[in-house]
């Protein structure tokens, strides 16, 4: 089979079209403008090779420095902003999160010991309140 009709094969299985390919040519046939053709349904899988150029790249840059453990998108897919594109690690990101969490516990602490302070003078409003 030529490589027009294969292409042309290919091409309607991937969009599921009816194909007329010829069953036979050669030079007598195309000197007396006849061929032989035949409808075939065909399959909707193609394979093809091809290479996608990007329109536009945009560079991508970290807050922090680090190793990159794992990359979340394939080269050439679509992404969304604010979607995650790969994992970091590495001492300085383990440091970085160490110093984020205890900040978050201090925080925390101070939280509970306020609330508690507060606590104690509604307590001690409420007695004088009363005394009165």
């Amino acid at each position: 089979m030529n490589p027009t009709a294969t292409w042309l094969r290919r091409l309607c299985a991937q969009y599921g079209l009816f194909a007329i390919l010829p069953l036979a040519s050669g030079p007598a046939l195309a000197a007396a403008g006849l061929v032989t053709v035949h409808a075939q349904m065909v399959g909707r899988h193609f394979d093809a090779y091809a290479r996608v150029e990007p329109i536009s790249s945009l560079p991508v840059r970290t807050a922090q420095a680090g190793i990159l453990l794992a990359v979340r998108v394939l080269p050439g897919a679509a992404v969304r902003k604010g979607q995650e594109l790969a994992t970091l690690g590495g001492p300085e990101i383990r440091a970085l999160l160490a110093s984020r969490e205890a900040a978050v516990h201090g925080a925390q602490a101070r939280f509970t010991a306020a609330s508690k302070a507060l606590q104690v003078q509604r307590t001690q409003l409420a007695l004088r309140l009363g005394t009165q």
